[in-house]
């Protein structure tokens, strides 16, 4: 009866099951091919339904000649007269007599071919010695007197063999081995023994007689009986067992078997000894004194004793292994095997390296093995496994090539899918705190020793992120030269070759954004002519702001019904008036701003009273004695060695115990001495996590604040107290394709804008597509928002040739040549665009404007407190290069001034004792109107209106909140008409003239959609601020200047390329970037310190009663007068453009506005005739001419002024120049004669 097939049996038949061909049944370890691909020519040819396979009784497979059969039946003219000469092999369920398992030949499957005549073919005979392969040494165990050898193969991977040799006969035995076990014993009479071994188990027993034994096997079995006796002994078998019993007594003795055992019965003594088993254990006593040993089992052990001593030995195992100990006697002993192993040791063999043990797999236990035997067997397993690991890294070496894949690949999934003898090694060696990842590249390094030119996914994958982080082929090439990541010859071509198809465009509510994005080439020799290779590209990216098209397939809501209010103003005076309402702060905006004034106010005022210490009479803080030590040190400095203080000018120390060198005792104290100028210490940095202040107001009127309750909160959100509009699944952004122009032109603009409608499927573009677009929000920054509205409001469209026209009139003679008779509508090409400014260029430039206002009148000292003291630090500051280090240093500004704008409120209050009506609406609305202080109005001014309003934009935008937008930008927007910023101060305006004009609901989704974020809340920017990441994103994965098709395949992959890298650093555990772990903030109130004491030393503030000090700048430069006018001049300037560019449609040049000027000798600059344009020029000069009295001179110079004046375009400017100089100096000679003529007219006055 055959006994049930285990589960590693069943592991083992499947395994061998999938290297057989399903046709012919024959080995198939190379070129494989799928069975299923030839489904149905195994149902024409054979009638074989390959539905019907089980998967552990047929392969999946055929063989490389039964693929050839089924090709030819393809190609064969006539199929049904084709023959094939293969017959089909018949698979059937696995049984102990499986011949796929078992070695049996399959004679019912040969595969038959014709006889081809010619030369024979040169045969391939197997491998062996004597054939190009060396001869394996055998393993030779030595004992006291061996002179036998013996010789044990392995066929399956792995070795658990045990060699055993008995006695000192001259003849030697064989033994075979198949299928992991061999064991053989051979005694030391004159005739040798043969036995045999077939699948785990032989047991061979030999004795001194003169007539030899007989073995059988049935079922894994073997039976031997040998002996001296007269009569036999008797040996059964039952379910893989072998009962043996030998002896020279003359009774025989008995032996039992149960579930896979053996006991053997060996002895010279009178009376037979007892040998028990109990789950696969085996017993033996053998021995020649006059009473037996006693063997004991347990778990899987064997314990034999025998010897020629009064006491026996004691041999123990534990978890599948046999330690047997014999002594030097003339008997023979008995070695059983069970359970695939046998270790027999005879004589006085001592030798560790002799392997002799056997590892149980359910409970291994290898702490008691030889180091030096250990080391081999570790040795043979990694060999046997090379051939699995070159066929699997066959399977993975493919998974790098598609970027999707990648991503998507699972490393636990991947890692248990590997070689289950490495991924053990690998386990056995890990910590428990050890990632997967951390398996999964010890993995693959693994494989890379098996296969050094393997290129594994992760490994793969850590070269590609080093090369676009580093830029360097030295650092790829470090890795991928001990590693299988690959060299960067493969990590490039894998960049070039990545997929290149089309990204579709997003089916929902979307925000288009574009922008330049460029790569310089770097140049490395000097070239004749040479220029810098630049590739200059318009990058495009969207937002899905919902997945349905809800809002953007309306006509009412397209520009195109609501877009024309310019030329509605310019009739309708009430549409004007509601234009020119929408350039002033609302009532909304104001109450905004004003509770966030109030909201700092009290947060400042809180810390500003604290600091007061009563001091005598009046009140000090910290800040004063800073000041004072300030003052101190520009007089006094102090002795490093000895710390005496003495006066600056001193270079030798007064104390007659010290008597240092000054300047060397400090350069010793700060290690210069030795280091020199490098840095000693590390830079200091102060961190700690964002704090929000919760205040609720109790607004009793519009005057009044009362503080109900303070409360400090600790939040992962920056600005949480403001409401978000975020929604809670982060709309997703996506890449277009780049178009190949500069985007600084009107042409280039239209390529642009018509290459987004196509994309877009925009109605315009997709007359007979269904579901198209009728309008498109497109957000751009400042110079091409410029052109692309005057290119809007231009361009026509011929709706019946589907022709655009650059220009009104060509239109209108287009319409008059070809279509004459026709009415065809005025129809503007790009009137589906609605335009957006960007929220980051927005606030860049409102900044830049600020810091431009405020730079000669505080701003300069405040770089220069905070480091900015070059000449070039100060321009770079002033620029506002770096906008993250722009915008620290306003919130400095902004915390450090009002600091000192409450501080002369605080003493007021507590020298009073009216400490209790301390409040933001008390300094707002009583205390500050009473002050007279240029200086201080200034200054309060500037930052509770401007920096605040800033401040207000940016929380925002982080926040997604219009009213937060909105009141940002209404109330900075005079920083555009104040000075010359002619670009933003139009952007701004046609901006809050479309929001008044939009209907009601666009404009609910355009103040929904104001931000987005794809990680916090308190995170949002402009979808300007995304593409410049995209940009930047981009430009990682491609080197040197791109040509175009490197553009499209890194842009139409980018969003792959980006998510395996997100994915990579997922993996291994590497945080990305620490916006996913809230809001982290340097503590800036050291800097604030700085600034408050830079401005209390220089007094700026000191005294805000003060009428009659002139206005000046922090250090004492004169200001003009109209600064302290600022907001009123910039409001009028913005009327007056509103006024005479959008009402009457003049030029933006022709328009003069009044600059506001800061210091007096940027006015006398600005107004120098030679900076002025030709028209100032002329202007000046006709009004010199009012002046004269001669009327001959002044008739002279108007007829020399009328012949340059229409030549204005052609003319030098010096020519004009050159008169005004003239007209300018014969004005002080009519000046005189006027003072004359007035003098002669006094004179006869007096005389009448």
């Amino acid at each position: 009866m055959a006994a049930e097939s285990s589960g590693d049996e069943m592991d083992q038949h499947c395994h061998q099951l999938q290297s057989r061909c399903r046709l012919c049944g024959s080995d198939n370890n190379t070129q494989k091919t799928c069975s299923t691909s030839y489904r149905a020519e195994f149902l024409n040819l054979f009638g074989i339904d390959l539905s019907a396979d089980i998967s552990n009784v047929h392969p999946q497979s055929v063989c490389h000649n039964c693929r050839c059969t089924f090709d030819r039946y393809k190609n064969h003219p006539n199929k049904e007269l084709y023959c094939p000469t293969v017959k089909p092999y018949t698979f059937k369920q696995h049984s102990d007599s499986c011949t796929i398992c078992y070695g049996q030949t399959t004679g019912d499957h040969s595969y038959h071919t014709k006889q081809k005549r010619g030369r024979k073919r040169k045969k391939t005979r197997p491998a062996g010695p004597g054939r190009g392969k060396k001869k394996e040494k055998g393993r030779d165990m030595e004992g006291t007197a061996l002179n036998a050898s013996q010789t044990s193969t392995q066929t399956n991977t792995t070795v658990q063999t045990c060699q055993a040799e008995m006695g000192t006969v001259k003849s030697g035995g064989t033994s075979t081995q198949e299928n992991r076990t061999v064991q053989a014993e051979m005694g030391t009479v004159n005739s040798g023994g043969t036995c045999t071994q077939e699948n785990r188990t032989v047991q061979a027993e030999m004795g001194t007689v003169n007539s030899g034994g007989t073995c059988t096997q049935e079922n894994r079995t073997v039976q031997a009986e040998m002996g001296t006796v007269n009569s036999g002994g008797t040996c059964t078998q039952e379910n893989r067992t072998v009962q043996a019993e030998m002896g020279t007594v003359n009774s025989g003795g008995t032996c039992t078997q149960e579930n896979r055992t053996v006991q053997a019965e060996m002895g010279t003594v009178n009376s037979g000894g007892t040998c028990t088993q109990e789950n696969r254990t085996v017993q033996a006593e053998m021995g020649t004194i006059n009473s037996g040993g006693t063997c004991t089992q347990e778990n899987r052990t064997v314990q034999a004793e025998m010897g020629t001593v009064n006491s026996g030995g004691t041999c123990t195992q534990e978890n599948r292994t046999v330690q047997a100990e014999m002594g030097t006697v003339n008997s023979g002993g008995t070695c059983t095997q069970a359970n695939r192993t046998v270790q027999m040791d005879m004589g006085t063999q001592t030798d560790e390296s002799v392997c002799g043990y056997i590892i149980d797999g359910n409970k291994p236990n290898v702490s008691d093995m030889p180091l030096t035997v250990l080391c081999k067997v570790v040795k043979a397993a990694a060999q046997g496994q090379r051939q699995s690991i070159l066929e699997d890294s066959k399977t993975i070496s493919e998974l790098h090539k598609e970027p999707q894949t990648l991503s998507d690949l699972d490393p636990k999934t991947y890692y248990s899918n590997r070689n289950c003898v490495c991924t053990s090694f690998v386990d056995g060696l890990a910590d428990k705190k050890t990632s997967t990842a951390s398996k999964v590249m010890t993995l693959e390094q693994i494989y890379h020793i098996v296969s050094p030119v393997l290129v594994a996914p992760f490994t793969f994958t850590r070269n590609l992120l080093c090369y676009v982080a580093t830029n360097s082929k030295l650092v790829v090439n470090m890795l991928g030269k001990i590693s299988s990541g690959g060299m960067i010859d493969t990590v490039k071509s894998y960049l070039d070759t990545i997929a290149v198809n089309p990204l579709p465009f997003p089916n929902g509510d979307c925000e288009v954004a574009i922008d330049n994005d460029q790569k310089l080439k770097k140049q490395w020799s000097v070239r004749a002519k040479g220029k810098m290779t630049c590739s200059v590209v318009t990058s495009v990216c969207q937002v899905e702001h919902g997945p349905e098209m809800d809002m953007q397939g309306r006509d009412d809501l397209s520009p195109a019904s609501w877009g024309k209010y310019i030329e509605e103003a310019q009739k309708d005076k009430n549409v004007a008036a509601r234009l020119e309402a929408s350039l002033s702060p609302s009532e909304r905006t104001n109450k905004v701003h004003l509770a966030e004034v109030r909201k700092f106010l009290h947060q400042r005022l809180g810390k500003v009273a604290n600091e007061q210490v009563l001091q005598g009479d009046h009140y000090e803080d910290y800040v004063d004695a800073r000041v004072a030590d300030m003052e101190k040190k520009k007089e006094f400095k102090n002795c490093a060695a000895c710390g005496l203080e003495l006066a600056k000018t001193k270079r030798i120390c007064a104390n007659p115990r010290c008597l240092a060198n000054l300047k060397e005792a400090e350069e010793a104290a700060a290690g210069k001495d030795l280091f020199g100028t490098m840095i000693l210490a590390p830079v200091k940095r102060y961190t700690y996590r964002q704090k929000e202040t919760e205040v609720d107001f109790v607004i009793d009127n519009e005057h009044t604040v009362s503080v109900k309750k303070d409360t400090t909160v600790v939040s992962r959100e920056e600005h949480e107290d403001i409401p978000s509009s975020h929604p809670h699944i982060p709309p997703p952004i996506t890449m277009s394709d780049p178009v190949f122009v500069n985007p600084n032109s009107a042409s280039a603009m239209r390529k642009v804008l018509r290459h987004v409608g196509k994309t877009a499927n925009i109605a315009r573009y997709h007359d007979n597509s269904p579901c198209t677009r009728k309008w498109l929000v497109v957000a751009m920054d400042g110079l091409p928002l410029g052109i692309t509205r005057n290119i809007i409001n231009n361009t026509m469209y011929c709706s019946s040739c589907k022709v655009s026209f650059e220009s009104l009139q060509l239109f209108k003679t287009h319409v008059e040549e070809t279509h004459e008779g026709e009415t065809i509508p005025e129809v503007r090409e790009f009137d589906w665009v609605i335009l957006r400014v960007g929220k980051l260029h927005l606030e860049m430039n409102a900044l830049k404007a600020f810091v431009d206002l405020n730079w000669d009148v505080w701003f300069a000292a405040l770089a220069e407190e905070m480091g900015f003291k070059s000449e070039g630090a100060q321009r770079v500051a002033k620029s506002c290069a770096d906008h993250h280090k722009s915008m620290e240093l306003l919130q400095i500004a902004i915390k450090g001034t009002t600091d000192e704008l409450l501080l002369p409120y605080v003493r007021e209050k507590l020298k009073s004792g009216e400490q209790q009506s301390m409040s933001a609406d008390d300094f707002l609305f009583r205390w500050c109107p009473k002050l007279e202080s240029k200086n201080f109005m200034f200054l309060q001014q500037q930052i509770n209106l401007y920096a605040l309003a800033i401040r207000n934009f940016h929380v925002g935008t982080r926040r997604n909140n219009t009213e937060y937008i909105q009141a940002g930008v209404e109330l900075f927007s005079p920083l555009f008409s104040g000075r010359n910023h002619p670009k933003y101060q139009l952007i701004d305006m046609y901006d809050s003239m479309e929001r008044a004009t939009y209907p009601e609901d666009l404009k609910v989704f355009m103040e929904r959609t104001e931000s987005v974020t794809n990680v916090n809340n308190s995170l949002g920017e402009g979808m300007d601020a995304k593409l410049e990441e995209k940009n930047k994103a981009s430009k990682a994965w491609h080197k040197g200047a791109p040509l175009a098709e490197d553009w499209v395949r890194v842009f139409r992959n980018l969003d792959v390329l980006q998510k395996l890298r997100a994915r990579f650093f997922e993996v291994i555990g590497v945080p990305e970037s620490a916006s996913s772990e809230g809001c982290n903030r340097y503590n800036q109130e050291p800097e604030v310190d700085v600034w408050r004491a830079r401005l209390r030393a220089e007094e700026y503030l000191s005294n805000p009663y003060d009428d009659q000090s002139p206005h000046t700048s922090i250090t004492g430069i004169p200001l003009t007068e109209d600064l302290i006018k600022f907001e009123k001049k910039a409001r009028e300037n913005k009327m007056l453009v509103f006024n005479e560019v959008v009402l009457k449609g003049k030029p933006r040049s022709d328009v003069r506005q009044t600059i506001v000027h800061v210091t007096e000798d940027e006015k006398c600059k600005a107004e120098d005739i030679t900076k002025q344009p030709k028209k100032i020029i002329i202007e000046r000069t006709k009004k010199l001419l009012e002046e004269f009295v001669v009327e001959d001179v002044q008739s002279y110079y108007l007829q020399k002024l009328s012949l340059l004046e229409p030549k204005i375009t052609n003319t030098n400017k010096n020519d004009f120049l050159g008169l005004y100089y003239e007209v300018d100096k014969e004005a002080s000679e009519q000046e005189k004669i006027r003072c004359a003529v007035q003098l002669d007219v006094m004179g006869d006055t007096n005389l009448a």
